[in-house]
C-alpha cells in the first residue's frame, strides 16, 4: 500500500480550539513534527518531514527483521509467499485457503492502491515463545501518538500478537510494550489495531510480532505510524499556580501532583503518584489551570480543568472530553498522609483508620453500591486539621485505597460510562482548619442540600403517618411459627413499638393476611422483605439447596437480564446448590425490575395490609450497566431506576420503606436502612467505627443492624451494640424464634427499653456533634440539636464526667438540656 493513502488515513487533526485557549493555541492547533536531523519541517500530507515510520508489506524481502526462539528450540524458518490478504491465492504451506479475501475499503489507506502481493510466513522451532522484530528504531517523544496495525493469519495451535516495544536514548530496552489483541488458534486474515502512547523515558519505538506454542502464522502490511495530534510541549512551566485568600493550589507538571497550602494554618498537602494514567501535554493559567491530558493507553485527549471556590479553602478539579476508556483511570493522585493521622472512610456507618494500620489491605470501594462507600467522600485528618475529597459526580466512580511508604491512601477512579469518559467527571477538595470527621461530616450535609436531595424524617411522616410508627421502634426479625402469639407479648411486656418482620426464607410460609392485620393492629408495622434483582437459569433450578424462592422474578429470564459487553448475562450472585456447591445467578434489568414491582407490590398490599416494605438489592447492587439492544442502560440510568422502584413503594402504595445497605442516593426517598449501622468487621469496634453517617442523615432516615448482625445475635457483643444503638441514637434489632423470645424474653425487653427509649427522644433530631472524652476513645459522646447528650463510657475504668457523676465501665448518661424542654 502506499504511504500517501495510509497516511492520510491515519492522521486526525486534533483540535482543541474549543477548551484551549490564548498561548497554548499555536501549540494545540498545528502539530509541528520534525524528522530526525530536521529543524522545522512541519508532517506534510504526504507524510513528507515526518517521524520515520513503519510501512512493511514485505514487498522488498525480510532482510531487517529477525526471528528468535525464547526457549532455545531453534529459530525456524520465515518465507516470503506469494498471496496477501488483499490479493488472494494460494500459499505455499498449502493450507488449503482458496482465498484470503479483500481489505475493508481498499485497504488501510482507503483506497483501492494495491498493498502488494506477498505476506512473510513464519513457522518458529518449537512450542515455546518466540518473536518476529523489526531491527528498525523509531525515533519518538513523550506523549507521541502512533498506531500499530497489521493483518495476521494462522494455522494451527498456539496464539500470536503485534507489540511495539521501547528502548531508552542509549538503545537500552526499558519495561514497557503496548500488545495488540491477541489471535489464537485457527483463523483466516485478521485485521489487528493498537493506539501507542509513548511514556516517559522512552526514545525509540520497535515493531514485533509475539507468540507462544506451535503452528504456523503469516503477517501482512505491518504499520507503526504516527498519529496527527498535538504534542508534548518541551517548555512547560515547572509549575502552575492558583490562590485566594485561603488556599494556594499548584500543579507539578513533572509528574502531575498537586500540592495545596493551606494558609489559615500554614500546613501543606501533598500528592504523590503510585499509577500514571495520563502523559502532561500542556498547562495553561489563568482564572483557572488547564490540564491538556492523554491517555497512556488510548492515546485519548482530556481536558483537567482545576479552579478555586470563591474565597473559600476549596477548589474541584474537572475531566472533560468524550475518548474511549479502556479501563479505570486516577487523576488526581493520593495525597500523601502521615504517621498520626487517620483516613476517614464512610463505609457503612463509617471508620476512622489509624493510616499506618497495618492490616487493612488494599482494597476498591465503588460509589455506586452500598456495600462501597456509603457517600462520596473521604478524607484525611489529624482529629483537628484535614482535607476532604468528594466525588461530585459519583456513579461511575470509586476509592483506591493503597499505600505510599507504608500509609494509606486513597486515589479517585473513574470509571468508563460503556466504554467512553461520556460526560464530564468532577471531585472537589475541602480543606479544614479544625472540626476533623465531624467538619467533613456536616461538609457533606451542606452539599446534599444545596443539590436539593435533603428531605427530613418529619417531612416524611408529614406526608405519610405511619411512618411515625418506626420512630424509636426495634426491628424483629422473626423465624418460625407463632407470630400473632410472640408479638402479642412482647406488646403486653411493654416493647410498645416494633417493625415486625418474618423472616419467609428457605422455603418457610409467608404470614398469613389476617396475621399481618392482628400485628399491625398491635400499633407495630408489619414488615415485607422484597428482591426485585435476581433470577436463576431454569435449567438450575432443580439443583438448588432450598428451591426457587419465589420472590425471585423468572419471568424476567433470558430476555430481561442484565448482559454484558460480551454479549452474555452478566453473573452477579451466588445461590446454594446441593451438596455444598454454589449456582451462578443472574442480575434483572432495572427497567424489568421496575415493572415487576409495579405490579407485584400494589397486589401484595391488596391481598396482606403490610405496612413497610423492605427492598433488597436496591441500594446494595451496584448500579449496572446493560448492553442488551432491549433495555440499553448506563449506571447512572440504573441509580434513577432503583430510586423509581423504592418510590413505587414508598410514594405509590405508602408504605414505610427501607433497603438493605445505606446509600445516600436513595436517602430522599425510604425512611430507614438495614444495615446502616454496620461497618464490615469493624461493627462493635467503638476504636474505629464512627457516626458519620448519623452526623448526615440521623435526622433523614432511621439505620438498623443488618439481620445476621442484631444486637442479641452474638451474646459476647450484645450489650456493646445497644451502647452504641444508645449512642448514635439508632433503634435495635433482634433476631427471634420462639424458642429465643421465651428463653431470652428478660434481656430483649430490658435492651428495648434502654435503647429504643433513646431512639424514641433523638429520632427526628440532627445529630449535631460527636467527641471523644478521653485519648484512648473509650469514652464518647454525641449531641442532637434538640439539646439532648448521650455520652457512653466503652472503657474498663470508670470515668468521671463532673465532680457528681461517675460513669462505670459500659455505663450511660442521658442529659436533657432546657432547650429540650425538661
Amino acid at each position: 500500500m502506499k504511504q500517501r493513502g495510509l497516511t492520510t488515513a491515519l492522521v486526525s487533526l486534533f483540535v482543541v480550539a474549543s477548551f484551549l485557549t490564548g498561548t497554548l493555541l499555536p501549540v494545540f492547533a498545528a502539530d509541528q513534527r520534525t524528522g530526525a536531523g530536521e529543524s522545522g519541517a512541519p508532517l506534510g500530507p504526504d507524510g513528507a518531514g515526518a517521524v520515520p515510520f513503519i510501512v512493511e508489506g514485505f514487498e522488498q524481502g525480510v532482510g531487517d527483521w529477525t526471528l528468535q526462539s525464547k526457549a532455545g528450540d531453534g529459530d525456524g524458518s520465515v518465507s516470503l509467499e506469494y498471496g496477501s490478504y488483499t490479493s488472494g491465492g494460494g500459499d505455499g504451506a498449502g493450507s488449503g485457503y482458496a482465498s484470503w479475501g479483500s481489505a475493508p475499503n481498499g485497504g488501510y489507506g482507503g483506497t483501492s492502491d494495491a498493498a502488494g502481493g506477498h505476506s512473510v510466513r513464519i513457522a518458529p522451532g518449537g512450542e515455546g515463545g518466540w518473536r518476529f522484530a523489526s531491527l528498525k528504531q523509531i525515533p519518538v517523544a513523550t506523549g507521541d501518538r502512533l498506531e500499530l496495525r497489521g493483518w495476521i493469519r494462522r494455522q494451527g495451535s498456539g496464539s500470536t500478537t503485534l507489540t511495539a516495544t521501547g528502548c531508552d536514548a542509549q538503545g537500552n530496552a526499558v519495561a514497557w510494550k503496548v500488545e495488540a489483541p491477541v489471535i489464537e488458534g485457527e483463523k483466516a486474515w485478521t485485521p489487528v489495531v493498537a493506539p501507542v502512547v509513548i511514556p516517559p523515558g522512552v526514545a525509540f519505538v520497535q515493531a514485533q510480532l509475539a507468540g507462544e506454542g506451535g503452528g504456523v502464522t503469516w503477517l501482512d502490511d505491518l504499520c507503526l505510524v504516527p498519529v496527527m495530534a498535538p504534542r508534548r510541549n518541551p517548555a512547560m512551566p515547572a509549575e502552575a499556580r492558583l490562590e485566594n485568600a485561603a488556599i494556594a493550589v499548584s500543579v507539578h507538571t513533572g509528574d502531575i501532583t498537586l500540592s495545596v497550602a493551606d494558609k489559615r494554618t500554614g500546613q501543606t498537602w501533598r500528592q504523590r503518584p503510585l499509577r500514571s494514567d495520563f502523559i502532561l501535554l500542556d498547562v495553561q493559567r489563568g482564572n483557572s489551570i488547564l490540564l491538556a491530558l492523554r491517555d497512556r493507553v488510548t492515546g485519548q485527549d482530556t481536558l483537567a480543568t482545576i479552579r478555586l471556590v470563591g474565597d473559600r479553602p476549596e477548589f474541584t478539579v474537572t475531566l472533560s472530553g468524550d475518548g474511549t476508556m479502556a479501563s479505570p483511570v486516577s487523576f488526581p493522585h493520593p495525597f500523601v498522609s502521615a504517621p498520626g493521622t487517620q483516613l476517614v472512610l464512610p463505609r457503612g456507618e463509617g471508620v476512622l483508620y489509624p493510616v499506618d494500620e497495618p492490616s487493612l489491605p488494599a482494597m476498591r470501594l465503588p460509589a455506586y453500591s452500598g456495600e462501597g462507600l456509603t457517600m462520596p467522600f473521604w478524607g484525611i485528618t489529624d482529629g483537628d486539621r484535614g482535607l476532604m475529597t468528594l466525588l461530585e459526580t459519583p456513579d461511575d466512580s470509586a476509592a483506591q485505597i493503597e499505600r505510599i511508604d507504608g500509609m494509606l491512601a486513597v486515589s479517585p477512579q473513574w470509571d468508563p460510562q460503556k466504554g467512553r469518559l461520556g460526560y464530564s467527571r468532577r471531585l472537589r477538595y475541602v480543606l479544614f482548619d479544625k472540626g476533623g470527621f465531624v467538619a467533613m461530616a456536616k461538609r457533606y450535609r451542606d452539599q446534599v442540600r444545596e443539590a436539593g436531595r435533603w428531605v427530613s424524617l418529619e417531612e416524611k411522616i408529614r406526608l405519610n403517618p405511619m411512618a411515625g410508627k418506626l420512630i424509636g421502634a426495634a426491628s424483629v426479625w422473626y423465624t418460625g411459627k407463632g407470630d400473632r402469639d410472640v408479638a402479642r407479648d412482647m406488646k403486653d411486656a411493654r416493647m410498645d413499638k416494633v417493625l415486625w418482620n418474618h423472616d419467609d426464607s428457605g422455603g418457610q410460609v409467608p404470614l398469613k393476611p389476617e396475621t399481618v392485620e392482628d400485628i399491625q393492629a398491635l400499633g407495630y408495622l408489619a414488615g415485607r422483605y422484597d428482591v426485585f434483582h435476581r433470577a436463576i437459569d431454569p435449567e438450575q433450578a432443580s439443583l438448588l439447596e432450598g428451591g426457587l424462592d419465589p420472590r425471585w422474578p423468572q419471568s424476567a429470564w433470558p430476555d430481561g437480564l442484565v448482559t454484558g459487553a460480551d454479549g452474555n448475562w452478566v453473573r452477579g450472585w451466588k445461590a446454594k446448590g446441593q451438596g455444598g456447591g454454589w449456582i451462578d445467578g443472574a442480575i434483572v434489568n432495572d427497567e424489568e425490575a421496575l415493572t415487576i414491582a409495579r405490579w407485584r407490590i400494589p397486589s401484595a398490599v391488596e391481598k396482606a395490609a403490610y405496612g413497610a416494605w423492605l427492598i433488597d438489592g436496591a441500594t446494595s447492587l451496584p448500579w449496572q450497566e446493560d448492553y442488551s439492544p432491549r433495555h440499553p442502560m448506563t449506571r447512572s440510568q440504573s441509580r434513577q431506576q432503583r430510586i423509581n422502584l423504592l418510590k413505587v413503594a414508598a410514594d405509590e402504595c405508602k408504605r414505610v420503606t427501607g433497603s438493605v445497605s445505606a446509600h445516600d442516593a436513595a436517602a430522599p426517598v425510604v425512611h430507614y436502612f438495614e444495615g446502616a449501622m454496620s461497618v464490615a468487621k469493624d461493627s462493635v469496634d467503638e476504636q474505629r467505627r464512627i457516626p458519620l453517617w448519623e452526623l448526615v442523615y440521623h435526622d433523614s432516615v432511621l439505620s438498623y443492624w443488618h439481620r445476621e448482625e442484631g444486637n442479641n445475635s452474638r451474646p459476647d457483643q450484645w450489650l456493646k451494640r445497644d451502647r452504641l444503638n444508645i449512642l448514635y441514637g439508632t433503634p435495635p434489632l433482634y433476631t427471634l424464634s420462639r424458642e429465643a423470645w421465651e428463653t431470652g424474653k428478660k434481656n430483649i425487653v430490658e435492651s428495648d427499653q434502654q435503647v429504643s427509649a433513646v431512639a424514641a427522644k433523638v429520632g427526628t433530631a440532627e445529630m449535631t456533634d460527636f467527641r471523644y472524652l478521653t485519648p484512648d476513645r473509650s469514652v464518647q459522646q454525641s449531641v442532637f440539636a434538640n439539646g439532648v447528650t448521650v455520652t457512653v463510657n466503652f472503657g474498663s475504668s470508670p470515668y468521671q464526667i463532673d465532680r457528681w457523676t461517675e460513669l462505670p465501665p459500659m455505663g450511660y448518661r442521658v442529659v436533657e438540656t432546657q432547650e429540650a424542654g425538661q
